[in-house]
């Protein structure tokens, strides 16, 4: 049985380093934990077959490091 994603948090800046998104810099959010982030945090990719998903999609450096250990 798998739980569902979490919600996607909708910010104005990336939760990392605080760079504002523009139309240039686009907001990103990492399908594990849901933060909003920059593409060069989070840029990692790994499955989530917690959530149902077996695929790669987008993560935090955050969420990648914990999964990988």
């Amino acid at each position: 049985m798998s739980m569902d994603p979490p919600p996607f948090q909708e910010a104005s800046r990336c939760d990392v380093c605080k760079c504002s998104f523009t139309a240039f810099r686009r907001r990103h959010h990492c399908r594990c934990c849901g933060r909003t982030l920059c593409a060069e945090h989070s840029s990692d990719q790994m499955d989530l077959p917690q959530f149902g998903i077996h695929s790669s999609v987008r993560v935090c450096a955050g969420c990648y490091n914990d999964r990988s250990r």
